[in-house]
């Protein structure tokens, strides 16, 4: 599967639609939790990733993700 790049890199977001995206790769340096929220400020849900780690995250484009020590982008794959 192919990764498409569909936006700037977003470093250590705080309440950050990644340009409201619906799907971001988040990469992280040393291990923490990301959290992501609704628009409306309450929490849809935590994630502890990994130091070196790297997951994608499907979200509504008005959702917000808060992750320090990390790097987002948003993204979309192509078959």
């Amino acid at each position: 599967m192919k990764m498409k790049l569909l936006g700037s890199l977003v470093t250590n977001p705080s309440d950050d639609t990644i340009g409201s995206a619906t799907l971001v790769r988040v990469v992280v340096s040393s291990a923490v939790t990301l959290t992501h929220k609704l628009a409306a400020g309450s929490t849809v849900g935590t994630i502890r990733i990994p130091a070196n780690g790297v997951i994608d995250l499907v979200k509504d484009s008005t959702d917000t993700i808060s992750c320090a020590t990390s790097f987002c982008t948003k993204i979309a794959y192509i078959s």
